[in-house]
């Protein structure tokens, strides 16, 4: 987050709890963080915490609530399988469903390295 960002956060840290660190030391903390996941930590701890919380203790709800908020979000596409169907491929009467590399996620492209193989197994049936 930005510094001035940060120092308004720590203004209303210490303003929320009388004691614990100064608002230049938790200024120091939060300029690194995420400016949304240390708000939304700050807002737990205001509802859960009758004193001011510790430096460590803001951190280890701060981890927590990152991790989860950066998990990579389920692809709408493909559902983050890294595949789509594609045009039909009919041969002999006998009808294959295709697959594709999505093109909307990070899946796809991983499934677009070994895609060039399953046509070429495709074209020798």
């Amino acid at each position: 987050m930005t510094p001035t960002e940060a120092r308004d956060l720590a203004v209303r840290i210490h303003e929320t709890w009388r004691g614990g660190p100064t608002v230049d030391i938790w200024t120091e903390e939060l300029e690194p963080l995420h400016q949304g996941t240390a708000g939304t930590t700050y807002a737990r701890l205001r509802r859960d915490e009758e004193h001011a919380p510790s430096i460590a203790k803001f951190h280890a709800i701060y981890r927590a609530l990152h991790t989860n908020e950066t998990e990579q979000p389920r692809c709408p596409v493909c559902d983050s399988t890294g595949w789509i169907e594609a045009s039909d491929l009919v041969k002999a009467d006998i009808t294959y469903t295709q697959v594709a590399p999505c093109i909307a996620c990070e899946y796809g492209a991983q499934a677009r390295r070994i895609h060039p193989q399953i046509l070429e197994r495709n074209a020798r049936r």
